[in-house]
């Protein structure tokens, strides 16, 4: 890569390892992070397509003194063009997850608050094993700019390789449910910075019958302030050895309400 999208990127020449005979001045130096190059390729196709979504799995030379450099293989993958930025994440949320699932990997989430190539309020760090592995969320409006790329862009950026050890192909067979599931949906307001994330962990600890939380729309707008956002969720609950009871799950939803409306200050719509 070139000294100029080093720069661009923050990255000090001094983190980058230098080639002695490049094959031209846009590729003096091997990348200490793929994040510069996942840029400009979006910038140099936003021509073509307004929309797409990209991956790069390669790796990254660390320098070390008087050392070869230090070689560990990224994974880069998102979206460009983004209008919807939940919907997004919530995509690449989705696509991470997935994989992880079935490379037998599971990953926390926390928030992102200090970090300058992320924004602030649409990120969050990818924790595995109490240690940060990745960052999940929005490239900061500033580093778009710098590389000439119109709108949003939505990303996950890991180290692959340090994960690689830890992988395993998990096959689990689950017999078909022999009751049925319930399916119960609720909207509430919540404050605008209250991540999914918490809402569905909290929910989920309190009964071991929800089986899934998902998020089918978030909605800000007319009769919503704007410091507030509108969720409407959809509560799965099963049992394995009888059909639930509509009392009983009135009863588990009551419960959920009643503890989001305490630890979020939500409020039913």
């Amino acid at each position: 890569m070139s000294a100029r999208d080093l720069e661009k990127y923050d990255l000090n020449l001094s983190m980058a390892m230098s080639l002695y005979n490049p094959l031209s001045v846009d590729l003096m130096y091997m990348r200490p992070s793929l994040l510069p190059s996942f840029l400009k390729d979006i910038a140099l196709n936003q021509g073509t397509t307004r929309q797409g979504r990209v991956f790069e799995l390669a790796r990254v030379y660390l320098p070390r003194p008087n050392d070869l450099p230090e070689e560990r293989t990224h994974l880069v993958f998102g979206e460009f063009g983004v209008t919807d930025v939940p919907a997004s994440f919530l995509n690449t949320k989705s696509v991470l997850l997935s994989w992880a699932q079935k490379a037998g990997l599971e990953f926390g989430f926390e928030r992102l608050t200090d970090n300058k190539y992320w924004h602030p309020g649409r990120s969050v760090s990818l924790v595995y094993k109490g240690q940060e592995v990745g960052v999940l969320g929005q490239v900061a409006p500033d580093y778009q700019k710098r590389f000439g790329i119109d709108a949003l862009v939505l990303a996950a950026y890991l180290d692959f390789g340090g994960l690689v050890s830890d992988m395993r192909v998990i096959k689990s067979f689950l017999s078909i449910p022999e009751f049925p599931a319930v399916s119960r949906d609720i909207a509430l307001v919540f404050d605008r910075l209250v991540e999914f994330i918490d809402i569905e962990r909290t929910i989920k600890e309190q009964d071991k019958l929800i089986e899934r939380v998902n998020c089918l729309e978030e909605y800000r707008g007319v009769e919503i302030p704007t410091d507030k956002k509108s969720l409407t969720l959809a509560l799965t609950l099963r049992a394995q050895d009888r059909t639930l009871q509509s009392a009983q799950v009135d009863y588990i939803v009551a419960r959920v309400i009643n503890v989001l409306q305490t630890r979020f200050s939500a409020i039913i719509r």
